[in-house]
């Protein structure tokens, strides 16, 4: 991401550029789905409607984590299970005319979603993933949750 002079500060969203302490503290959640949805509207025009900035840079980002906040808002445990993410990114995309379906499979019990970004983000950093929820929305399918289990435990 690029401040307002074309210089490079991160790579990723931080939720630290909220301006209410509640949503610095609350936001990981709704900057994750913030970076998701600026991602699929840039990344494809049918998903154009999801995000108004024309870039990724930080002046056109941080006012759509507002917006996205407005949705994805977390309570008072944060966005503590997956399908809360997802639904209240699911109803913002329909907000805006956009629809989106989730992709979810589990490892070990433990639920988590198709990433699918990596290989058009090679160079996000360690800091930026974690800022990531890694769920992907493809339009239009009607998948069935997967079971994934990597040998682990």
């Amino acid at each position: 991401m690029d401040d307002s002079e074309g210089k490079r500060i991160a790579y990723g969203p931080d939720q630290e550029w909220y301006s209410d302490n509640w949503r610095k503290q609350s936001g990981c959640g709704p900057t994750s789905a913030a970076i998701q949805t600026a991602y699929l509207a840039i990344s494809n025009p049918a998903f154009r409607a999801l995000y108004a900035g024309q870039t990724i840079s930080k002046s056109e980002f941080v006012p759509h984590m507002d917006v996205i906040f407005e949705h994805v808002t977390p309570g008072i445990m944060g966005l503590n299970r997956l399908s809360t993410f997802y639904e209240a990114v699911q109803k913002y995309a329909a907000s805006v005319g956009v629809n989106l379906t989730p992709h979810v499979f589990e490892v070990n019990g433990i639920s988590l979603s198709c990433a699918g970004i990596s290989e058009n983000w090679p160079n996000l950093s360690a800091q930026g993933w974690k800022m990531i929820v890694q769920l992907r929305f493809l339009p239009f399918r009607t998948e069935q949750k997967k079971s994934f289990n990597p040998g682990i435990g």
